[in-house]
C-alpha cells in the first residue's frame, strides 16, 4: 500500500488528495510531582492549546527509544578541554557506550501536532487539480514535481499564523522532512527494538536562527531542497492471515482456526516489501467512553498516564474544533427538540419523562458552561492507541493489558475488529479524517478535554554533562544528565545537596557526581572526617590525588605527609590573615590586646621576610627570644604557641620535616580529620561550657575554620576552573557558626568564580545551615529516610507537599530491605532511588547510576565487606564445657597438651557422631596463615578492559601500612584500589537495567526484575557515622 505523501517540504506535507499538513514539535510540560495550583496551570495552557486551534488537527504522543549516540554526544558537550586531554572522561563515555547497548535501554515521548492548512479561493479546486496530476504524471514515469515557489510561499505563511497561536511553553518547533518521514517510518516498526528507526537530532540552534531570518521566498527556496524522504512501500495485513503456523498448513489447522477468533484478530502485521525480514505486529485500540460521573482534576490526566501501562504505547488524537455560537446554535435546535419529546410522552404513566430529564440536565449543565466563558469551544476526538511487539501474540497480550489499564478507571478501550488498518492510517498526518470511526467520537469543551493533560514531560537534569542517574518517574525510563558549569554560566547558583540516612547511598551519589566532573576537567576538594577514610580511595582512583591528613588515621592507613601551616603555605599577605585567622580563635587571643597586636605585626610579610619568619615554628622560636625584639604581649604569644606546639595534635601545624602542602599539585584535593574533636552548637553558644571547652576541640572547631579557608582559596583562584567541593556529613561543618558561615560564603559567592558545592547529610533542616543557605541550593536529592520526621522536612525542602503518600515513599519505597534476601539487603535493582528536584525545579524519582567503569565503581562503594578478621581464641569456659558432650567441645589450648593417643583418635566413633579432633596448630584462627585471611593478599580481580590512565590509582590497606612506622607517601601505598576490593567485584556498585526494552518492576512494580545489575547497596553501616 503506498503512502498519502505526494510531496515534503520542510514542515509542509502535500498529500495526494490536494491537502497541505503542517506539523511542528511540542515540548512536553514538566507536571507529575507538582503542586496542585501548577498542575492547574498545565491544564489551562492545554485548554488554550486547543482552543487556537480552528478546525481540525492531529494530535500525536509517540513513545521512541533513546539513541544510545545521541546520549554520548550529551556527555561530550560542553567540556572545556579538547578530549585528548581528557583521558579518564574518554574511558567513562565508552563504557557507558557498551551499557547504553546492552543494559540500560531508554525511551521518551515526543509530541507533535499535525494542522491541515485550508484551502480557501482558488485553491479549493486548484489543489485537488494539482495533486491529481502530480500522482498521474507520477504514474506515467514524469520527473517529480515540486510545488511552485509562490505556493510554498503562501503555505508558510498560513502556518506561521497558526504556529503564532500555539502557546509559548509549548515551544513549537517546525519539523523537519527528515523527522515527519520518521513518523511514518517509527509507525511502521513500531515493537522492533533496535529495529525501530530513531529520532533524527533536531535542528541545531544555529540552524533555527538562520531560517528565522530568512524571507518566505528564500525559505520557500531552500524548502525545495529538502528530501520527501524514502519510506517505502507497505503490505497492511489485517488480522496478520498471512502468517504460517509453525507446525506447517496441515498440522497447524487448529491453531489457524484457533487464529479466526475474534479476540485473535485485532491485530495488524506490518511489512515492508523492500525488508520482509522486519515485521511489526501492532494492536490498534480506540477510546469508547468517559466516566459517566465525571472525576475532579487534578486525577483524570487519563491521556498523560500512557507511561503507567506498562507496555510500550503511541496515541494520536483527531480533534475538530466548533466554535461557541455554532454549539449554542445546534443546542437551542436541542432544547426545541427536547421539548417536543416531552409532550409527546406527556400522557405516558410508567417511566414518564425519566430518560429526557437526565439528557435536559446534562444538556442545561453544557450550556451554563458555554455561557459562563465566551471562548469556550467544543472539541470532537477520537482517541487511538497503538500498542506492538516482534510477535503476534505479544502484540495481542500488549493490547488486552493496555485495554485492562485504561478500563480500570472508567476509560474503556475498543479494539476494532477487522478496522484494525483504518486505525492504523488514522494515526499518521496526511491521511483523511477517519469517518469509519465517528460513532466513538467524544464531544467535550475544552476545559474538560485539557484535564486529559496529554503533552507531559518528566525529563530531568540539564540535558548534558555527567550522567548521574535514570529517570524512573514512569516505566520509560530516561537519563538524568547534570552540568554545574553550564548552570553558572546561565548565572545560577550550582549547589547540590543530598539527604538520605545511612545506608541509602548519600555517600555514592556524591562520589558520582563528584567523579564525573573531575574526569570533565574540573577540581575537587573534600573533607572527609570518615574512620575508615572513604573518599581516599574514591580520590586516587580518580587518577590525580593529593591525600592531606589532620591527624593520623590507623584504620584507613592514611598518615600526615603534609603541612598545613599557612605560613608556610602562602608566603605572602594570605598566609598572614589565614594564620591570623587561626591562632586567634585557637589561642583564644582578645582583640586589641598586646597579644592580639603582637600577632599582627609579627605575621606581617614586612616583618617576616626581614627577621627570615618562614613558618610557625619560626615564629614561635622568635617570640620566645626576647633579644629578637621588644614587643608587648610577644612573650604571652609565644608561650602560648610553645604550648600548642608540645600537643601531639598540632603536629601538622609545627612539623618541620613535612613539606607544606601544594593545593593545585593535583586535580583532587582530600582532607582527613577523623579523629579531630569538634565543638557542639552549644558549648559555642553558652559561655560557661565554651570556658570548660577541651582544648581539642578548640583546635577542632580553629582547623575546621582553616579547612574551609583553604578549600575557598583553590575554588575561587581561576573563575574559568570548575571547582567542587564536597562536603559530606556536613553537620560537622554547619554545627559551628565560622564552618556555616565560611560555607554560606561559598555557595552565596561560587556561581561568580566557577565553583560548586556537594552537601550530604541525613537532616536536611539542621545539617544544610540557615533557611537561607538551603534556599540557594538548586540541586536536590532526597534518598531513603525511614525516620517520618526526617522524612517530612525532607519533603517540605524537595518542594513537595508532606501527605501521607509521599512519607510512605520516602520512609518505606525508596530502596528498601528486600524481605526475600536471606541477609536482608536491598534489592540490587533499587539500589540508590531517591527523589531528585533539579535547577529547572522540576521533581521526579531518579535512581543513581554511578560510574560505568566496573573499577570505579569498586572503589566509590563503602559498603562494608564480610569480616576477614582473626577470631580471638578464647578458652572454653566451664559451664560451656560442662554443658558440651566430648564428641562435639571444641579444641581448647589444653586440648594441645593431651597426648596422640587420646581416647578420641580421628575416625574412632562415639555413639552414633564421629568426630575428628585436628591439632589446633592447624585449625585454629589465631594460627591461621596470614596469607590466607588478610584481605591485603586477596588476589586480584579481574582485570578490567579500559583505555591506559595518564597515573596510576592506588591505595594502601592498613594491614599493608602497619608494618611500615614511617610515613608513606600517596604515590608508594601498596595496593592497587581494584585488588583491595577485589573480593567485592560480584557486589559492586553499578547501574544496569534490565536487557529487556522497558524497566522490569521490583517490589514497586508489576513484574519481578530479569537481571542482576552491580549497583551499590548505598552506603554502610559505620560505628559512628554514615559511610555513604
Amino acid at each position: 500500500m503506498e503512502h498519502p505523501i505526494q510531496n515534503l517540504c520542510g514542515h509542509l506535507l502535500f498529500s495526494r488528495d490536494g491537502t497541505v499538513w503542517a506539523t511542528w514539535r511540542l515540548q512536553g510540560q514538566a507536571y507529575g510531582r507538582r503542586a496542585v495550583a501548577e498542575k492547574e496551570q498545565i491544564r489551562v495552557l492545554h485548554q488554550m492549546l486547543y482552543r487556537s486551534l480552528g478546525g481540525e488537527s492531529l494530535h500525536l504522543g509517540f513513545e521512541v527509544d533513546t539513541d544510545p549516540v545521541q546520549v554520548i554526544r550529551d556527555m561530550l558537550r560542553g567540556l572545556n578541554h579538547p578530549l585528548e586531554e581528557l583521558p579518564e572522561w574518554a574511558a567513562e563515555v565508552e563504557a557507558t557506550t557498551e551499557r547504553l547497548e546492552t543494559d540500560l535501554p531508554l525511551s521518551e515521548r515526543t509530541y507533535w501536532l499535525s494542522v491541515p492548512l485550508r484551502n480557501s479561493g482558488a485553491s479549493r479546486l486548484s489543489e485537488p487539480l494539482r495533486a491529481g496530476t502530480t500522482s498521474l504524471l507520477n504514474k506515467l514515469g514524469a520527473p517529480r514535481g515540486v510545488p511552485a515557489t509562490a505556493i510554498l510561499a503562501d503555505r508558510l505563511q498560513q502556518a506561521a499564523e497558526i504556529q503564532a497561536l500555539i502557546p509559548g511553553p509549548f515551544n513549537a518547533r517546525p519539523a523537519t522532512a527528515a523527522e515527519t518521514v520518521w513518523l511514518y517510518r517509527h509507525a511502521q516498526t513500531r515493537g522492533l527494538g533496535q529495529h525501530d528507526t530513531w529520532l533524527p537530532p533536531a535542528p541545531s540552534t544555529d540552524e533555527l536562527k538562520a531560517a528565522a531570518d530568512m524571507t518566505e521566498h528564500e525559505l520557500a527556496a531552500v524548502q525545495h531542497m529538502a528530501s520527501p524522504g524514502r519510506i517505502g512501500r507497505l503490505i497492511l495485513d489485517e488480522a496478520a492471515v498471512s502468517d504460517v503456523p509453525a507446525d506447517g498448513w496441515r498440522k497447524g489447522f487448529r491453531a489457524r482456526l484457533r487464529r479466526l477468533l475474534p479476540s485473535q484478530r485485532k491485530v495488524l502485521k506490518i511489512v515492508d516489501t523492500d525488508d520482509d525480514t522486519l515485521v511489526s505486529y501492532q494492536s490498534l485500540a480506540v477510546l469508547a467512553g468517559t466516566p459517566t460521573a465525571g472525576a475532579v482534576f487534578p486525577g483524570t490526566e487519563w491521556l498523560g498516564k500512557a507511561e503507567d501501562s506498562g507496555v510500550p504505547v503511541d496515541w494520536a488524537v483527531r480533534m475538530r474544533n466548533t466554535a461557541r455560537e455554532e454549539v449554542l446554535s445546534r443546542n437551542q435546535r436541542a432544547v426545541k427538540n427536547l421539548n417536543d419529546q416531552y409532550m409527546q410522552r406527556e400522557g405516558e404513566i410508567s417511566t414518564g419523562s425519566h430518560e429526557l430529564d437526565t439528557v435536559a440536565a446534562a444538556l442545561t449543565e453544557y450550556q451554563a458552561l458555554l455561557a459562563k466563558d465566551k471562548l469556550e469551544v467544543e472539541l470532537q476526538t477520537i482517541t487511538f492507541f497503538a500498542t506492538s511487539a516482534a510477535t503476534r501474540e505479544q502484540a495481542l497480550i500488549n493490547g488486552a493489558t493496555l485495554a485492562r489499564f485504561y478500563n480500570a478507571f472508567g476509560h474503556p478501550l475498543e479494539r476494532p475488529l477487522g478496522e484494525q488498518q483504518d486505525a492504523w492510517w488514522a494515526m499518521l498526518p496526511g491521511t483523511a479524517w477517519p469517518k469509519k470511526f465517528n460513532d466513538l467520537t467524544q464531544i467535550s469543551l475544552s476545559e474538560g478535554f485539557s484535564a486529559a493533560v496529554p503533552n507531559v514531560s518528566s525529563a530531568l537534569g540539564d540535558g548534558r554533562g555527567a550522567l548521574w542517574a535514570v529517570n524512573e518517574t514512569t516505566l520509560a525510563t530516561s537519563v538524568v544528565m547534570v552540568d554545574l558549569f553550564a548552570t553558572i554560566l546561565a548565572n545560577f547558583s550550582a549547589a547540590v545537596a543530598v539527604a538520605g540516612e545511612l545506608g541509602s547511598g548519600k555517600s555514592y551519589a556524591l562520589k558520582s557526581l563528584a567523579g564525573a566532573l573531575v574526569d570533565r576537567g574540573a577540581r575537587l576538594v573534600s573533607i572527609d572526617r570518615s574512620s575508615t577514610g572513604e573518599y581516599v580511595p574514591f580520590g586516587r582512583s580518580l587518577g590525580s590525588c593529593t591525600v592531606a591528613a589532620v591527624l593520623d588515621n590507623l584504620d584507613a592507613g592514611v598518615y600526615l605527609e603534609w603541612s598545613l601551616d599557612p605560613l608556610r603555605m602562602f608566603p605572602g599577605d594570605e598566609g598572614s590573615r589565614l594564620a591570623q585567622r587561626l591562632l586567634t580563635p585557637l589561642l583564644s587571643i582578645v582583640p586589641d590586646s598586646d597579644v592580639e597586636l603582637a600577632l599582627t605585626y609579627t605575621t606581617d610579610p614586612a616583618y617576616r621576610a626581614k627577621h627570615d619568619i618562614d613558618s610557625l615554628q619560626t615564629l614561635t622560636e622568635h617570640l620566645l627570644d626576647p633579644a629578637r625584639h621588644d614587643l608587648p604581649g610577644a612573650n604571652e604569644l609565644g608561650r602560648k604557641l610553645r604550648g600548642l606546639r608540645t600537643k601531639s595534635y598540632a603536629r601538622v601545624l609545627f612539623d618541620q620535616t613535612l613539606p607544606a602542602l601544594d593545593l593545585w599539585s593535583s586535580r583532587a584535593l582530600i582532607f582527613t580529620t577523623h579523629g579531630l574533636q569538634l565543638p557542639t552548637r552549644a558549648e559555642l553558644l553558652n559561655e560557661h561550657l565554651f570556658r570548660k571547652m577541651d582544648p581539642e576541640k578548640h583546635f577542632g572547631r580553629a582547623m575546621y575554620a582553616l579547612l574551609m579557608s583553604l578549600a575557598r582559596a583553590v575554588a575561587f583562584a581561576d573563575p574559568d576552573e570548575l571547582v567542587f567541593f564536597v562536603c559530606d556529613e556536613c553537620h560537622h561543618i554547619t554545627a559551628s557558626i565560622e564552618g556555616e558561615q565560611e560555607l554560606e560564603i561559598f555557595v552565596r559567592e561560587g556561581r561568580k568564580v566557577g565553583a560548586a558545592a556537594g552537601l550530604g547529610s541525613q537532616d536536611c533542616e539542621n545539617d544544610f545551615g540557615s533557611p537561607t543557605l538551603r534556599g540557594l541550593i538548586p540541586y536536590r536529592l532526597v534518598m531513603r529516610l525511614t525516620d517520618e520526621n526526617l522524612a517530612r522536612k525532607a519533603l517540605e525542602w524537595i518542594g513537595l507537599e508532606p501527605t501521607q503518600e509521599h512519607l510512605d515513599e520516602i520512609t518505606g519505597d525508596l530502596s528498601p530491605r528486600d524481605p526475600a534476601d536471606p541477609d536482608g539487603k536491598v534489592d540490587p535493582e533499587r539500589r540508590g532511588e531517591g527523589i531528585f528536584r533539579d535547577s529547572y525545579r522540576r521533581i521526579g524519582r531518579v535512581r543513581i547510576l554511578g560510574p560505568a567503569l566496573e573499577a570505579r565503581r569498586i572503589a566509590y562503594s563503602t559498603t562494608p565487606r564480610a569480616s576477614s578478621s582473626k577470631l580471638l581464641k578464647q578458652p572454653t569456659s566451664p559451664s560451656t564445657a560442662a554443658a558440651t558432650p566430648p564428641a562435639t567441645r571444641p579444641a581448647t589450648r589444653s586440648d594441645a597438651t593431651r597426648p596422640a593417643t587420646s581416647a578420641l583418635e580421628p575416625g574412632t566413633r562415639t555413639g552414633r557422631t564421629t568426630s575428628r579432633v585436628t591439632p589446633p596448630s592447624t585449625t585454629s584462627p589465631s594460627t591461621t596463615s596470614p596469607s590466607t585471611t588478610s584481605p591485603s593478599t586477596t588476589s586480584p580481580a579481574t582485570p578490567i578492559r579500559r583505555p591506559q590512565r595518564t597515573s596510576t590509582a592506588s591505595t594502601g590497606t592498613a594491614a599493608a601500612v602497619l608494618d611500615k612506622p614511617t610515613r608513606v607517601r600517596n604515590q608508594a601505598q601498596a595496593a592497587d584500589v581494584t585488588a583491595a576490593a577485589a573480593p567485592e567485584a560480584s557486589s559492586a556498585p553499578g547501574a544496569a537495567l534490565p536487557p529487556s526494552r522497558r524497566k522490569k518492576a521490583s517490589p514497586r512494580r508489576s513484574a519481578a526484575p530479569t537481571s542482576t545489575s552491580h549497583q551499590p547497596e548505598g552506603e554502610p553501616q559505620d560505628r559512628d557515622e554514615d559511610q555513604g
